[in-house]
């Protein structure tokens, strides 16, 4: 019978343009698992991602890295799913017959019972996945959502579906920016790799001995105190387990706490509290008034709570609860609907007294997991994640300095910076009206001093409040400009700037009278939920500094809005916009230059064609690298020359039509372990979208004629090549017409053109 109710992620569903796969009498799916240290007693385990809850469908132990997972011929009927389940308030999509069902695959690593992360398996420069199809079905149309929903899941018009599926397994290829998907044989070759968690990677702390009764390491990092604190469940409440901050000490922050051995009962909540309200499913206690708290690890600079501390390890985090009794929790719950929902399981045989328990988040299948944990694992690290509550920047390792900055001048180096070439600068209002430029060092220095005036045509009513509480003001409605600052290059903003400290930011505002505010807001709604903020503020005419500081106690936020000097330990930072990234330093059709940024600083680039890694070459302190291209690729990472597609009209010529090729990949890696794809790309002065790429030809090519291709956009493709043996650097210049149609023309060039930049995620 059909299910209807399963949520499958829209993201991993696949574009496929041609054939699917064959019916087929089961899977094998496995390898040598590429890219990682797998400790032995391993597990590589196939999930049903459209089963709700997941339904595991497969799984073998790894050993040396090797590993084969047997999928059934005809899979659980629990695990499959509708094909496709659009996200709430997006249409755009057909899917054919509307009640079709399949299984989508996702494979994860296990290690000693803990989730260990992704396994990856990529073809060439493409990743692979599979699909079961309960019978043939097609999905079509193009995503739209609403402008909301396309910021923060990132999804919009540009997710296209052209997806054939035969009725049993089918493999998919997409590329790493999912925005090219097709059909492949089930019997193509693909390698192995893992993704592991991004919080292990990060954390920069260590563990030192911590046990089910004691918490015990580093936090990577000087300057901080720890709070204690328990959370009874269901309340959302969280109260100081030990009165007093406790200091890591030392350069690397080093902290030793005994956990006390019989917290107060009023810290504690009832076992049943775990239920939450309004959600599906049963959690079940076996002695539901037991008493129990779960331990957090606050992390305060001075007297302001500035972010947690976690005890990392792969995909799981080592928590601590405590319980007055013993008590069993089982059972699972599913809250919200739709995309936005969540599954929380519990499988916990809680002892009186502390406990370890190990929380397993998947963020892709959104589901959270609590089990016991016999042990602290020994790769565990502490992760400090500084929390962004509305003020406050974390300089951390990109803060930069202040060179004595007063209301009327800007001067420092931005934290961040890793351009190689001088920007401008520009200050603004908050209606994006100039008010004065300057000059950003190649080196992020930079020296503004701010306008005596500022035009009466720029000013603006000034909010200094959040309008929910009585706040006096003199005058009642202020007039001035709140500044912001920003680099930009041609016109063009290349990030943010943000000046303060841990716990507090800096707002440079002009006003044009004397200005008072004075008073308390507690905000219960709106932008300021839950917050409380006290007001302090006396601006002379003309400039002044505006000092938000954010203070934490109890979990009750209260932010302070002063005027003075900046602060002792305020630092200047800058964000960079994901586009259009680093520049370009000089590439040519047989060499590499660029930078990637100090995110991946001393990582290596890997240069792939066809998987086969044909040169890897460290990045420096700023990610930068130049290379030199082989000269000479194996023949087998080469494959036929032929870009023509047979659902297009129009005709491409290869001569000789023999001819073969080999696309190159610009990957990070970080030891054994892959991090990122890098994207070359170029913004055209009519803000046409352009990409680079290189091409290994066996022999000389010419590739000539125009397609045109009728779809979800129609999209002409032009060629005009003439290609010669060995490397050539390809220009993809794609243009949108106000018709909504694209034209797409491929040409060979000898560098990179001015403004090409290099992206990472």
């Amino acid at each position: 019978m059909k299910k209807h109710n399963r949520l499958i992620p829209w993201m991993l569903l696949f574009v496929a343009c041609g054939g699917g796969g064959n019916p087929s009498t089961g899977l094998n799916v496995g390898g040598n698992v590429q890219g990682f240290s797998i400790p032995a007693g391993s597990k590589a385990v196939a999930l049903s991602l459209s089963s709700d809850p997941i339904f595991r469908l497969s799984d073998t132990s790894i050993s040396g890295g090797t590993f084969n997972l047997n999928l059934p011929d005809l899979p659980d009927v629990n695990a499959l799913g509708p094909v496709f389940e659009a996200p709430t308030g997006c249409t755009g999509v057909t899917v054919q017959p509307v009640d079709a069902e399949a299984v989508w695959l996702g494979s994860s690593l296990e290690i000693a019972g803990q989730a260990a992360g992704a396994l990856v398996a990529k073809s060439g420069d493409q990743f692979a996945r599979w699909v079961y199809a309960e019978e043939a079905v097609t999905l079509s149309g193009t995503l739209v959502c609403p402008s909301a929903k396309t910021r923060v899941l990132r999804i919009g018009n540009d997710t296209k579906y052209n997806l054939s599926l035969q009725q049993g397994w089918n493999l998919v290829l997409t590329d790493a920016s999912e925005t090219s998907f097709g059909n492949a044989p089930l019997n193509t070759p693909v390698t192995w790799g893992v993704s592991t968690s991004n919080d292990l990677a990060a954390a920069k702390g260590t563990d030192t001995g911590s046990t089910v009764s004691r918490v015990k390491g580093t936090l990577g990092e000087q300057g901080y105190g720890l709070v204690l604190k328990l959370e009874k469940p269901g309340t959302g409440q969280s109260n100081d387990l030990i009165p007093a901050a406790i200091p890591a000490t030392g350069a690397t922050g080093i902290f030793d706490i005994a956990l006390p051995a019989a917290p107060n009962a009023a810290l504690l909540g009832v076992a049943s509290g775990l239920k939450q309200a309004g959600c599906e499913g049963n959690v079940n206690a076996s002695n539901p008034n037991a008493l129990i708290g779960q331990l957090g690890v606050s992390v305060f600079r001075g007297n302001s709570a500035i972010g947690k501390t976690f005890l990392v390890s792969y995909s799981s985090t080592t928590a601590w609860w405590y319980t007055a009794s013993a008590v069993n929790i089982s059972g699972q719950e599913k809250c919200g609907s739709g995309d936005e929902a969540f599954i929380t399981k519990y499988n916990l045989n809680l002892q009186a007294g502390w406990n370890l328990v190990q929380r397993l988040e998947d963020s892709l299948l959104k589901t959270t997991t609590w089990k016991n944990q016999s042990a602290i694992p020994a790769e565990a690290k502490w992760l400090t994640r500084l929390e962004d509550v509305g003020v406050g920047v974390a300089p951390g390792q990109f803060g930069g300095q202040d060179a004595g900055s007063t209301a009327t001048r800007m001067q420092g180096k931005l934290g961040g910076w890793t351009d190689t070439v001088a920007a401008s600068l520009k200050l603004e209002s908050d209606a994006g009206v100039s008010l004065t430029t300057g000059v950003l060092s190649a080196t992020g220095e930079f020296d503004l001093n701010l306008p005596a005036t500022v035009d009466a045509a720029a000013l603006e009513p000034l909010e200094l409040t959040q309008g929910c509480g009585t706040v006096t003001s003199t005058p009642a409605a202020p007039t001035g400009v709140k500044a912001s600052l920003e680099p930009d290059r041609s016109g063009t903003p290349l990030g943010v700037i943000a000046v303060g400290g841990r716990g507090f930011t800096i707002n440079w505002v002009y006003a044009s009278s004397a200005v008072t505010v004075t008073g308390q807001e507690n905000c219960p709604s709106g932008d300021g939920a839950g917050e409380e903020h006290d007001y302090n503020i006396n601006f002379v005419p003309g400039w002044n500094l505006l000092i938000e500081t954010v203070t934490l106690k109890n979990d009750n936020e209260t932010i302070q809005h002063t005027s003075g000097t900046l602060p002792a330990g305020s630092e200047w930072f800058f964000e960079a916009d994901k586009e259009p990234g680093l520049p370009d330093t000089g590439s040519t059709s047989s060499s590499l230059s660029g930078s990637v940024g100090t995110a991946f600083a001393n990582n290596s680039l890997h240069l792939t064609v066809a998987g086969q890694t044909i040169l890897s070459t460290p990045l420096g302190a700023n990610g930068e690298v130049t290379a030199s291209l082989p000269a000479t690729i194996a023949t087998s990472a080469l494959k036929p020359l032929n870009p023509a597609r047979a659902d297009c009209t129009g005709v491409i010529a290869v001569t000789p039509a023999s001819s073969k090729y080999g696309l190159l990949s610009l990957e990070i890696w970080n030891k054994t372990t892959f991090k990122s794809p890098v994207e070359i790309t170029n913004e055209d002065s009519d803000g046409s979208l352009e990409k680079l790429s290189w091409w290994y030809l066996e022999a000389a090519t010419t590739v000539s004629g125009t397609q045109t291709c009728a779809g979800l956009v129609d999209n002409t493709f032009k060629y005009d090549l003439t290609l010669h043996t060995g490397w050539n650097l390809i220009l993809e210049h794609q243009e949108d017409l106000p018709t909504g149609e694209r034209n797409t023309k491929f040409s060979s060039v000898n560098t990179a053109p001015n403004g090409t930049r290099w992206g990472s995620n």
